[in-house]
């Protein structure tokens, strides 16, 4: 470690060499401060110059405005005269315009309430004369329409008489064809399928509420052999099925007593040919071209429905007197 002295030595310089820079540090601070200032005194007196300038240019702008709204004054003032007297005259000529409108309209009014008089007086001849041609003419019109009435009525009574002569012969030709239709399918043995057939869906829908194209099937000489019985087998003519009901039809050419007993026994076996069939019930219909009175009172007591030609289709003959 130096001495002390020379520690004290050091010391010294370092504290002289420091407030040397000091003082050459704040001689330069204020010399840029002095020089800022002269800075500012300089802008100041460059700022009241230019605010002396500005006063000095809006003095003489409102002195031109002063003088440019007098001169806007006096101007306005004559253009507001001549305005008021240009107003004047034309008030003058629209009370001149109106007066002269008024009395033509008033001519027009007394020249109108002539003309409607003249109107009404010839319109009251007119009227009359009219009156009187229209009371002639509905005359003439109500003697014709009565005329014509009479003449269409008797047209019409005509016309009723020659439709119902064309419909009667019509029904006859209608079920003539018919019946010749079914003794022609009796003779070539296809009476069940071109006669009868056809004929089932119509019955079904007019007597047991059977809804069109409704059948689950429809089969026409359906052969079915016995489960039970593999030996014995049987032919159905037709079978009608539907969702509750099946209809079964039992077709013959000539109708007789021991065909209808038959048809009863195999009716007891029906749900024995057809186990499907055992939640729906069974509609039995004998059917043929012509059933006797006897015949028809037989499958009555059967409680089987007769079904055979009437006029010119076929129908069930016995259906109010079957329980269903």
């Amino acid at each position: 470690m130096p001495p002390v002295g020379e520690r004290v030595d050091n010391l010294e310089q370092i504290l002289a060499e420091f407030i040397k820079n000091v003082g050459n540090a704040q001689l330069q601070t204020e010399k840029e401060i002095r020089a800022f200032k002269e800075e500012m005194q300089r802008d100041r007196e460059n700022f009241k110059n230019e605010m002396r300038e500005f006063r000095e240019a809006m003095q003489l702008d409102r002195e031109s405005f002063k003088n440019e709204m007098q001169r806007d004054r006096e101007f306005s003032r004559s253009e507001t005269k001549e305005f008021r007297q240009e107003m004047q005259q034309d008030r003058e000529n629209f009370k001149n315009e109106m007066r002269e409108f008024r009395e033509a309209m008033q001519q027009d009014r007394e020249n109108f309430k002539n003309e409607m008089q003249r109107d009404r007086e010839f319109s009251r001849s007119e009227t009359k004369e009219f009156r009187q041609e229209m009371q002639q003419d509905r005359e003439n019109f109500k003697n014709e329409m009565r005329g014509f009435r009479e003449e269409m009525q008797q047209d019409r009574d005509s016309s009723k008489n020659e439709m119902k002569e064309f419909k009667d012969e019509m029904r006859r030709d209608r079920a003539k064809a018919f019946k010749q239709w079914g003794e022609i399918t009796n003779k070539m043995g296809t009476l069940a399928e071109d006669f009868v057939a056809p004929n089932v869906r119509e019955v079904a829908q007019r007597y047991f509420g059977c809804e069109e194209g409704s059948e689950e099937d429809f089969m026409v000489r359906r052969f079915k052999r016995k489960p039970k019985i593999k030996s014995k087998r049987r032919e159905f003519d037709v079978i009608a099925v539907y969702d509750d009901k099946v209809i079964l039809v039992e077709v013959k050419s000539t109708p007789r007593i021991q065909y209808i007993d038959d048809f009863a026994a195999t009716l007891k076996e029906m749900y024995e040919y057809f186990p499907e069939y055992k939640d729906k019930k069974i509609i039995p219909v004998f059917a043929s071209l012509y059933l006797p009175d006897d015949v028809i009172a037989y499958l009555t007591k059967k409680n089987i429905f007769a079904m055979a030609i009437r006029d010119d289709m076929m129908d069930l003959m016995n259906f109010e007197e079957i329980k269903y």
